[in-house]
């Protein structure tokens, strides 16, 4: 059973925004503690610090943003645009995702913390509905013709609809 055209893309556009969501509070969250000597050579003076993920991977967390910010693209935009705009958006997944994975590969000392699990997990919903967008972007509604601006069909207009018009009122006054 398929999915109508119209909930596909309310659905896609719902996951792309808790995806981006979960990415902004992921890498906002405490990813290791670590102990820091205050003084250079020394251990008796240490205090704790905690670092988050996005003091750890910057670049990966500014993904859920690009994510976020992909969803009122995809709204705003049709045909190719639509896919320029998810392509960028399944980058925004898969560097989120690999900032976790990255994480999960190397992690520093003190890496207690399981919230790069929630990046992780973020960055593949982001990139799941990027890529569905990818997909089907051709079947999913625009926005309609009505917020176009469309020329009046009548032959003789007056001044003011001719500057909305973007005309010059005064072009027949000028032999």
């Amino acid at each position: 059973m398929t999915m109508p055209p119209a909930r596909a893309y309310g659905l896609a556009l719902v996951l792309l925004g808790a995806g981006g969501a979960g990415l902004l509070l992921a890498y906002g969250l405490t990813w290791a503690v670590v102990d820091v000597s205050l003084l250079p050579g020394s251990d008796a003076a240490v205090s704790t610090a905690d670092v988050t993920g996005r003091e750890l991977y910057p670049a990966a967390a500014a993904s859920g943003w690009i994510a976020l910010a992909s969803v009122a693209g995809i709204v705003a935009t049709r045909s190719w645009g639509r896919s320029v705009v998810a392509g960028i958006g399944l980058l925004a997944g898969l560097a989120g995702m690999a900032g976790a994975v990255a994480f999960a590969v190397a992690p520093p000392d003190g890496a207690s913390r399981v919230s790069w699990l929630l990046a992780g997990l973020a960055g593949a919903v982001v990139a799941g509905a990027a890529a569905w967008t990818l997909a089907r972007v051709r079947s999913w509604p625009v926005m309609g013709g009505r917020y176009e601006r469309r020329a009046k069909a009548r032959r003789e207009i007056s001044a003011w609809d001719a500057q909305d018009l973007g005309r010059d009122p005064t072009d027949d006054l000028v032999e």
